[in-house]
């Protein structure tokens, strides 16, 4: 299954290509924010940056989002 990156600044369409894209090629879907933010307690709190990798890699499909950092290590 390939695996494709939708990448822009904010408002810039994402959301709205990532989706048309993913339903077009019968890919899931994933944004970002799913992978970088744990959000399955009371408060969202960003996961720590294996966990970040592992979830990254084992996804395949259409990934939405944009995400740099300073530092890859935060």
């Amino acid at each position: 299954m390939p695996r494709i990156h939708v990448i822009g600044a904010p408002g810039s369409g994402k959301t709205t290509y990532a989706r048309r894209l993913a339903a077009a090629r019968k890919l899931p879907l994933c944004h970002l924010d799913e992978i970088f933010h744990d959000n399955s307690g009371t408060a969202p709190r960003k996961r720590s940056v294996s966990a970040r990798t592992e979830m990254a890699a084992e996804f395949t499909g259409c990934q939405k989002g944009l995400y740099a950092a300073k530092n890859q290590h935060t």
